[in-house]
């Protein structure tokens, strides 16, 4: 699992990399001289659509350190879980037992 600035980082990228490929084809459109405004247009969002929107891809590369502490965490959540249902079990089976004795 990735951290929230992680996570932001990465988006920041990703709309960096979307704004490049918006002026690239600005510039591409200006080119085009003597067009106008709604063909220019047109020309942009046809485009955009032929072209296959690749999913972003987020890789964000971790150090051997947020892995030793992440598998960490899991093995405190097993365990928190294992002590949850010892104690479930506990309370189910063994204090019926307890009160009758009384």
């Amino acid at each position: 699992m990735y951290s929230a600035d992680e996570i932001m980082c990465a988006n920041a990228l990703l709309g960096l990399r979307l704004n490049v490929k918006q002026a690239k084809a600005q510039a591409q459109a200006n080119q085009l001289g003597g067009l106008s405004d709604r063909t220019l247009r047109y020309e942009l969002r046809s485009q955009t659509k032929t072209k296959a929107k690749p999913k972003a891809i987020v890789r964000v590369q971790e150090d051997e350190c947020s892995r030793a502490e992440r598998y960490e965490r899991r093995c405190q959540e097993k365990a928190a879980e294992e002590n949850r249902e010892i104690a479930k079990r506990w309370r189910q089976n063994v204090l019926p037992v307890l009160r009758q004795m009384r």
